[in-house]
């Protein structure tokens, strides 16, 4: 009995002693996980290198590129060529100039007393506001025209009830002129516009008004 275990034992180490060269040599080597195994004459260097407990050996370079045998490199991506000593000008569109009128149109606010009516007013002309009259002014006269175009425009008047004072306010569009400090306004009125101070609520009224 002793003596076929020393056999057997024998037999075992006879046959690891065979089998260890054929290990040794059935490592693994890869390249950035590209096996590369059979590869000669060839220097690695600032690499990075581990092995497994397999024995393979891996090697990592971002400077090195493994391409497989009958592969084709891909052909770089193609560049937009670029013209040199010319820059490119800014286009700006065209500035459509609204047609003017022909004559001169001014607005002329006046009240009857003092805080006359409790309302102050925006004047609105084309999106624009082409004035503010404060509740404390007792007159305000203004040249309307830079608003205006020739044709029909839309003009919005808001009213803020601002005190309970009595009395009016009233507004006036039309052709116009200023002479000496004075300004004279024909009739009729493009426009005539009122507030009483026995009104209390707030109000926008919008005109579609015709300016030649």
């Amino acid at each position: 009995m002793f003596s076929r275990k020393r056999t057997v034992f024998w037999f075992v180490c006879l046959l690891c002693v065979v089998l260890l060269p054929v290990a040794s040599f059935a490592r693994n080597i890869y390249l950035n996980g590209v096996r590369i195994n059979g590869i000669t004459n060839q220097t690695f260097t600032n690499v990075k290198v581990k092995v497994d407990a397999k024995g393979d050996v891996y090697i990592y370079g971002s400077q090195y590129k493994v391409q497989k045998k009958g592969a084709k490199t891909p052909p770089p991506p193609p560049t937009t060529p670029t013209k040199t000593g010319t820059v490119a000008k800014k286009v700006t569109p065209p500035v459509t100039l609204l047609p003017r009128p022909s004559k001169k149109y001014v607005a002329v606010v006046q009240r009857s007393g003092t805080k006359a009516s409790g309302y102050s007013l925006k004047i609105i002309v084309n999106g624009k506001v082409a004035r503010k009259v404060s509740l404390l002014a007792p007159q305000d006269v203004f040249d309307l025209t830079p608003y205006v175009k020739k044709g029909v425009n839309k003009v919005a008047i808001e009213a803020y009830k601002e005190s309970t004072t009595g009395g009016t306010i009233s507004l006036m569009f039309g052709i116009g002129k200023f002479e000496g400090g004075r300004v004279f306004i024909q009739k009729p009125y493009v426009l005539d516009y009122k507030r009483k101070g026995s009104e209390s609520q707030n109000y926008r009224h919008i005109y579609n008004l015709t300016f030649q």
